[in-house]
């Protein structure tokens, strides 16, 4: 059997690209790493399925209707291209007609990411004169599809060490796009998508702030998103301006945000303004393992049940918790049931989803002595 064959095979059952994604990812992983030697086997097998999937892709992306769906089908499919240049490290080892079918489908993936390819070329080529940003503007401004405008901030984050290279009348130009969009996004009532670009404009927000974005972050803070108001404070704190009281109980009073709100407040030393009753030990632990089970690959949402069950100490202080969930990410076996987690005093979060039964003894004291023993 082939070093991949299991994995493979459970991942043709999964459904959705986001699942299948989890899959390519971890073989990327590995052969990037090269803690994995591929055998001409593996390769056979590998570049096999490659191929078959990024022809599917290919032949499905014109059917598919929201830009979201379209860019999970295409990360996933340029997963698999990446893993073909691991089976063929030249482009002349790859089989004509498998070529050229990589060549149908990296047209297709060109053609739907034309946002994509334009915010590499002004932000990451440097082609950001004002010719050029009002050009980008131009072509962004049609879209209708919120999840592909807000791939221009999402192009910005990951351009954020070069944002400092605009020029003056180029960035008046991407700034005043900024401004009218926020103001677009908080005069209605935003849907997911549009709260999900709100949240990183206003993080890229704080590589270009001036103070018409300034006005519109206070303005922001008032919608009472948490994953926006997160990003909001944050870039008011790097630009040292006043974080209302209100947003900061606010983050604090939300699970899932209250843990990394208190480690931005204590980079600016502003610890003094989170809520005391929210700054223990166990709160703020417990706010960490949420922020870690509603990771796409964990839980991919909030636990329907938290438990804290102590702290041990080996090496460095655990926090210990019980959960359950329903998500579809856990196996049968494990949905609906006590799970259990910890949070680490270092920042290490982590669950493998082991059975709480698994490890139960007659007193919480000793249950956590073997968990100890055991797990950590």
């Amino acid at each position: 059997m082939a070093t991949f064959t299991s994995m493979l095979q459970t991942m043709r059952q999964a459904e959705k690209y986001a699942e299948k994604t989890q899959f390519t990812t971890y073989i990327l992983r590995n052969l990037e790493s090269k803690r994995i030697r591929l055998t001409t086997e593996d390769k056979a097998e590998l570049s096999t399925m490659a191929f078959a999937e990024i022809a599917a892709v290919a032949g499905r992306i014109p059917e598919i209707k929201t830009y979201r769906e379209k860019d999970e089908a295409i990360g996933y499919a340029d997963d698999w291209v990446s893993i073909v240049t691991h089976c063929f490290p030249s482009p002349e080892d790859v089989p004509a007609e498998k070529l050229a079918a990589l060549e149908v489908y990296i047209y297709m993936r060109n053609k739907e990411r034309f946002v994509e390819n334009e915010v590499d070329h002004v932000f990451g080529d440097g082609h950001n004169s004002r010719y050029e940003m009002e050009h980008l503007i131009e072509i962004i401004t049609p879209v209708k599809d919120e999840y592909q405008r807000g791939m221009l901030y999402n192009g910005m984050l990951h351009y954020k060490d070069k944002l400092k290279d605009i020029p003056d009348d180029a960035k008046d130009i991407l700034t005043a796009y900024m401004a009218a969009e926020i103001k677009r996004y908080i005069s209605g009532e935003p849907n997911e998508e549009m709260i999900n670009a709100l949240e990183v404009a206003c993080d890229v927000s704080a590589y270009l702030l001036n103070d018409e974005l300034t006005a519109l972050l206070y303005e922001v803070l008032k919608l009472g998103y948490a994953n926006v108001n997160y990003y909001a404070v944050g870039t008011l704190l790097k630009a040292r301006k006043r974080i209302p009281d209100e947003a900061v109980k606010s983050l604090a009073a939300d699970l899932e945000y209250a843990g990394m709100t208190y480690v931005l407040l204590e980079q600016y030393g502003q610890t003094n303004r989170f809520p005391p009753e929210c700054a223990t030990e166990e709160y703020l632990a417990k706010s960490t393992m949420i922020r870690w089970l509603v990771y796409p690959t964990e839980l991919g949402q909030l636990p329907d049940e938290i438990e804290y069950l102590g702290k041990v100490k080996k090496k460095e202080v655990y926090h210990i918790f019980r959960f359950k969930s329903n998500s579809d990410n856990l196996e049968g076996a494990r949905k609906g049931v006590w799970l259990i987690g910890w949070s680490s005093e270092e920042g290490g979060t982590f669950s493998e989803f082991d059975l709480y039964a698994d490890f139960e003894q007659k007193t919480v004291e000793k249950t956590l002595k073997y968990i100890k023993r055991k797990l950590l």
